[in-house]
C-alpha cells in the first residue's frame, strides 16, 4: 500500500492560522491537521513554543490541565494541543480562555477530530476562528500546484482528475500523488492505467487503515448506502446503538458530524464512501432489499426524492421508483442524474411500457451513452402516444412530461422537425400550467428551454427567442435554476450567430445572475454561454479571450464530441478564429473531420448545417479555391441558406465574376434577412466589388451602410473581409476607419484581394471556349470560320486580360474567374467542396 504521507502545500490556510489568538483546526483522520500546524510554525522562529501531545486513553482530565498549566511560561508564544477531544471535557474552551488570560499575546492552536467539542464552543467569539474540514481538503488548484511542483506531466489535466477521485481529501491527494509519480513521462500514455492505479490504492488505505477494525469496518460496509447517515435512519436499518456507531465511524475518520444542522447528521468524505462502495461489491455484500425498500419511502416521506429514488432501485419497489420519477423528474435530474440512470436501467420492461414518459427517458439516456457503449442515435421505434389524449385521460402534467421527453429523443435524433411537430400544444399545455400556478417553476423552466433548443437547433425556426425567454423569465428569481441559466446561455449563442454582440452581451449578464452548478450538469449549462462568449469575443477581435474561452470549453469536457449538441458550434466557432489567423488549411481539416463526426447533427433541416458548410466555403475561398466553391454553388439545386449564399458571393468576388457576386449579394442587403452578420458582410462584398468597378458614389454609398450596421452592432471581425487599402479608398473625406485600432495588426485580411473584372468580346469568348475544349489555334480558326491569324490576335488579347502567357494558363484564370462556358449561378443549398 502507498503510503499517505501528508503533502502541505496549501498556503491559502496558513493566513487562516493568523486570523485569531485561537484557532481550532476539525477534521477527520488524514486530513493533514499536523503538518499544516508544522508548516505554520516555521514560520514563527521566534516564537516559543509548548506543544501538547496526543492525551493517552486514560488521562485524567485535571492531570491534563493540570501539567498544561506547569509548563506555561511568561514567554509562551504560542500553544499547540493536540486531540483534546479525546478527554471529552465540556469545559475545554472554559480553560483555554483562563489560559490566554493569564497570557497576554498566547497564540493557541487546536486540532480535533470529534464534533462533540465543538457542541460547547463559543462560536461567536471574535477571538476564535475555526477551520473546518471542509477547507481543509485541497483544491483543484492546489492539486495542480503540489503536482507542477513533483513535475508530473500536464499538471493541470491530471490535477481535475485526481481532485475529482479523491474529492480533495488530503490523505487521498497524498496517495493518489505518489502514484501518479510512479508513472513518470508515461503518464500521457497510461492515463487509464494510472487512475485505477490510484483507486487501487485509496481502496487498499480505506481497508487498510480506516476499516482495520472489524466491528467499524463491518458497520461502514452497512451503512455505506446512506450518503448521509443519521441515527434514524441507521435505527431502519437494525442498528441497535446508532448514535454510538455514528460517534465510532467518525473518530475512524470516516465520517464527519454536521453540528450546526437542526437535524443531526454525518456526511462522508465523498471519495471514501466510493471506495467503501467499491469495497462492498468487490465482496459481494449488498443490504437487504427490505431494508433498501424501507429506507425508499423513509426518505420520499422526508421529501428527499434522490435518496428515495436510490433505495427504491436497491430495493426493487417499482411502484415507488415509477412513482418518484413522475413527480420528482426535475429534481432528480438536477441533482442526481447518476441515480436517475441506475434507476432507469434497472427497471424491467414489463414495468416500464405502461409509463410513456418513462420509456422516452429510457431511450433518451440510451441514447447519451449514460448506461453502456458510447453515444449515438437513439434506436427502436418511438412509443406511439398522443399529448392531447394524455392531457385529456391523465392531466397536463403528465402530457408535458412526457411530450417534452419525446421531444428531447427526438431533438438528440437529430429530427428536429419531428421534435417540434408537437410543440403548438405542449405551449399551450405550459401556458395553462404556468397560469394555474400547478407546476414548479424549475419543473416549467425545463419545459420552456427544451422547447427553445428544439426551435434553435432547427435551421430557420423563428421561435427560439420566445420560447427560452419564457424560460428565462419562469427563472430569473430563482438562482439555482439551471434551466433558466442554461436558456439565457442558449439565447446568447442564438444571437451571437446572428451578429448581434450587443444582444450577446446582455444574455450573457442574464446567464451570470445564476448561481453556479457543480458536478455532470455544470458542462451541460455552461456551454451554451462560453461558446457564446468565444464568438462574441471574436467577432470583436478580441482573441485572447476567445481563445481562453475555447480552453475553457476543453476544460469543461475532454470528451466532447458527438453526443454532444452544441459541438457543431464549437466547431464553427474554431474555424472562425482559424480563418483570421491564417490557418485555413488546419480549418478546412477540423471541419472535414467533424462534419463526418456529426452527420446526425447536421441533417436538413439542423440549423448547424449551414454554419459549418457556409465555413467550408470560406476556407475552400481562403486558400485560392475560390472558382471551385463558385463552381460547386452553380452545379446544386434548391434555395440557398443566406450564410452560404454570402460564402458564395464572396468566392465569385475573389474569382473575377463580378456579375455573379453582385446576383448572390443584393438579395442579402435587405431587412427580410434576419442575420445582422450576413447583411453587415452582404454591404461590404456590394461596396467592394463597386469600387473596383470604378462606381465611386455605389461604393461609398454602400460602405457607408456597412460601417454604420458595423458601429451599431458592435461586430468589427467582418471588417477584415475588405483589404486595407479598399477600407481607405472608401472611407470618404479622410473620415476615420471604424474600430481601426482593432483592424491594425491583421494584415490584408482572411481572403485573396478581389480579382478584377474581365470583359470579353464575343470573339474571345469564342477562343476561350475553343481553348477549354482542347483545339488547336488552326481547329479553332476552322470552327469560327476565320483565318489563324485573326485567332492568334484574340489570343494575344486574351491573354493580356487575364495577366498569362500561356494557353493553359489561359484556361486555368478563367476557370479560376468563371468565365469561359461554365453556366450561369442559380440559387441553390450548394454542393459544397
Amino acid at each position: 500500500m502507498v503510503s499517505a504521507g501528508l503533502p502541505g502545500r496549501r498556503a491559502r490556510l496558513l493566513p487562516r492560522l493568523d486570523e485569531a489568538p485561537q484557532t481550532v483546526l476539525w477534521g477527520p483522520r488524514g486530513y493533514g491537521k499536523t503538518t499544516l500546524v508544522e508548516t505554520w510554525l516555521a514560520e514563527q522562529p521566534d516564537s516559543t513554543v509548548i506543544r501538547v501531545e496526543v492525551p493517552d486513553p486514560g488521562t485524567a482530565t485535571e492531570q491534563y490541565w493540570s501539567d498544561l498549566t506547569e509548563r506555561m511560561s511568561a514567554d509562551t508564544g504560542v500553544l499547540v494541543l493536540d486531540r483534546p477531544d479525546r478527554l471529552c471535557d465540556a469545559t475545554t474552551w472554559e480553560r483555554l480562555h483562563t489560559i490566554r488570560a493569564a497570557h497576554r499575546g498566547l497564540r493557541v492552536l487546536v486540532s480535533i477530530r470529534e464534533s462533540t467539542l465543538l457542541e460547547s464552543v463559543p462560536i461567536s467569539d471574535p477571538n476564535l476562528t475555526i477551520v473546518p474540514a471542509g477547507e481543509l481538503e485541497f483544491t483543484e488548484a492546489e492539486v495542480a500546484d503540489l503536482l507542477a511542483h513533483r513535475a508530473v506531466s500536464s499538471p493541470q489535466r491530471t490535477a481535475r482528475d485526481l481532485w475529482r477521485t479523491t474529492g480533495g481529501h488530503p490523505a487521498l491527494v497524498a496517495i493518489a500523488e505518489s502514484v501518479i509519480r510512479v508513472f513518470g513521462s508515461d503518464l500521457d500514455f497510461e492515463r487509464e492505467r494510472a487512475y485505477l492505479a490510484v483507486r487501487v490504492q485509496i481502496d487498499r488505505y480505506v481497508e487498510g487503515m480506516l476499516l482495520e477494525d472489524p466491528g467499524i469496518g463491518d458497520m461502514a460496509r452497512t451503512i455505506a448506502v446512506l450518503r448521509r447517515p443519521s441515527p434514524d435512519a441507521l435505527a431502519l436499518l437494525g442498528v441497535d446503538d446508532a448514535a454510538g456507531t455514528l460517534s465510532g465511524l467518525e473518530h475512524a475518520g470516516l465520517l464527519r458530524r454536521m453540528p450546526a444542522a437542526p437535524d443531526t447528521y454525518w456526511t462522508w468524505p465523498t471519495a471514501l464512501r466510493r471506495s467503501v462502495l467499491r469495497i462492498v461489491e468487490r465482496d459481494a455484500v449488498a443490504p437487504s432489499r427490505s431494508a433498501s425498500a424501507t429506507l425508499a419511502r423513509w426518505f420520499a416521506d422526508r421529501g428527499e426524492p434522490v435518496e428515495a429514488l436510490r433505495h427504491a432501485t436497491d430495493g426493487q419497489d417499482w411502484d415507488l421508483l415509477l412513482a418518484i420519477l413522475t413527480t420528482e423528474w426535475p429534481t432528480i435530474v438536477t441533482t442526481g442524474l447518476g441515480v436517475l440512470v441506475r434507476a432507469l436501467h434497472a427497471l424491467p420492461e414489463s414495468e416500464a411500457q405502461a409509463n410513456p414518459a418513462v420509456q422516452y427517458a429510457r431511450l433518451l439516456v440510451a441514447g447519451a451513452g449514460l448506461t453502456a457503449g458510447t453515444p449515438g442515435h437513439v434506436r427502436g421505434p418511438l412509443p406511439d402516444i398522443s399529448v392531447t389524449e394524455t392531457a385529456d385521460r391523465d392531466s397536463a402534467e403528465l402530457a408535458l412530461l412526457t411530450g417534452t421527453l419525446r421531444l428531447c429523443v427526438q431533438r438528440w435524433n437529430g429530427d428536429y422537425d419531428a421534435a417540434v411537430r408537437d410543440r403548438d400544444t405542449l405551449v399551450t399545455l405550459a401556458n395553462r400550467m404556468n397560469e394555474s400556478g400547478g407546476l414548479d417553476r424549475r419543473w416549467l423552466s425545463a419545459v420552456w428551454m427544451h422547447l427553445g433548443l428544439a426551435s434553435q437547433l432547427r435551421v430557420g425556426d423563428r421561435r427560439t427567442v420566445e420560447l427560452l425567454t419564457h424560460a428565462v423569465d419562469c427563472g430569473i428569481a430563482d438562482p439555482g435554476n439551471f434551466a433558466a441559466r442554461q436558456a439565457a446561455g442558449h439565447l446568447a449563442l442564438h444571437h451571437a450567430v446572428l451578429g448581434e454582440p450587443e444582444r450577446t452581451a446582455h444574455w450573457l449578464g442574464q446567464e451570470s445572475r445564476f448561481g453556479e452548478r457543480a458536478g455532470w450538469i455544470r458542462a451541460l449549462v455552461e456551454r451554451p454561454a462560453i461558446i457564446a462568449r468565444a464568438l462574441q469575443q471574436l467577432d470583436r477581435l478580441d482573441v485572447p479571450p476567445a481563445e481562453a474561452a475555447l480552453d475553457e470549453l476543453d476544460e469543461l469536457d475532454d470528451e466532447a464530441d458527438e453526443a454532444d449538441e452544441l459541438q457543431a458550434f464549437v466547431v464553427y466557432v474554431r474555424s472562425q478564429l482559424d480563418l483570421i489567423q491564417g490557418r485555413s488549411e488546419v480549418g478546412l481539416g477540423r471541419v472535414d473531420r467533424s462534419r463526418h463526426r456529426l452527420r446526425r447533427r447536421l441533417g436538413p433541416t439542423a440549423a448547424a448545417g449551414p454554419l459549418l458548410t457556409a465555413a467550408l466555403m470560406d476556407l475552400h475561398t481562403a486558400t485560392g479555391q475560390a472558382a471551385r466553391v463558385l463552381e460547386c454553388a452553380r452545379l446544386a439545386d434548391g434555395p440557398m441558406h443566406p450564410m452560404m449564399r454570402l460564402a458564395a458571393a464572396r468566392a465569385a468576388m475573389c474569382a473575377g465574376d463580378h456579375t455573379a457576386a453582385t446576383a448572390l449579394c443584393t438579395p442579402l442587403t435587405g431587412h427580410r434577412v434576419s442575420e445582422t452578420r450576413v447583411r453587415l458582410e452582404a454591404q461590404l462584398i456590394m461596396a467592394t466589388l463597386a469600387h473596383e468597378q470604378g462606381r465611386d458614389h455605389d461604393a461609398r454609398i454602400a460602405w457607408n451602410r456597412a460601417t454604420a450596421m458595423s458601429l451599431d452592432s458592435g461586430l468589427v471581425r467582418p471588417l477584415l473581409t475588405v483589404p486595407p487599402t479598399i477600407r481607405e479608398a472608401l472611407t470618404a473625406g479622410g473620415a476615420a476607419i471604424p474600430f481601426s485600432d482593432r483592424l491594425a495588426g491583421w494584415g490584408d485580411g482572411p481572403f485573396p484581394r478581389p480579382a478584377p473584372p474581365v470583359t470579353l468580346t464575343e470573339r474571345e469568348a469564342a477562343v476561350l471556349d475553343g481553348l477549354t475544349r482542347g483545339g488547336s489555334v488552326a481547329q479553332i480558326a476552322e470552327s469560327l470560320f476565320v483565318s489563324p491569324n485573326t485567332v492568334k490576335s484574340q489570343l494575344n488579347s486574351l491573354y493580356r486580360k487575364l495577366g498569362v502567357h500561356s494557353r493553359e494558363g489561359a484556361v486555368l484564370e478563367a476557370a479560376r474567374r468563371g468565365l469561359g462556358s461554365a453556366s450561369p449561378v442559380r440559387r441553390s443549398s450548394g454542393r459544397t467542396p
